[in-house]
């Protein structure tokens, strides 16, 4: 039998993708479902945290800060300078 660098067998490997196409065929309507079900709860708590933060700012009156460029020293971009920086 075959073995690997460090001493496995590869049929280990292939048992577990074996064993792992067999779930997906035996419950895969289910998987699929819990990806979507994921998805969509993280889809959710991003809209949430950024309506909340929206909101907390309006409620402030504060003035969101603004985002600017960052200097080529502190991004160690020094060979970026120039028209063909792009």
């Amino acid at each position: 039998m075959l073995r690997t660098i460090n001493g496995h067998y590869p049929i280990g490997e292939a048992v577990w993708v074996v064993a792992g196409f067999i779930v997906l065929m035996t419950f895969g309507d289910a998987v699929v479902v819990l990806a979507l079900a994921i998805a969509a709860a993280a889809l959710t708590a991003t809209w949430w945290i950024r309506r909340k933060a929206e909101h907390r700012v309006a409620a402030s009156g504060a003035i969101p800060a603004s985002v600017t460029q960052l200097h080529p020293e502190l991004t160690h971009a020094h060979h970026l300078r120039g028209p063909r920086a792009a």
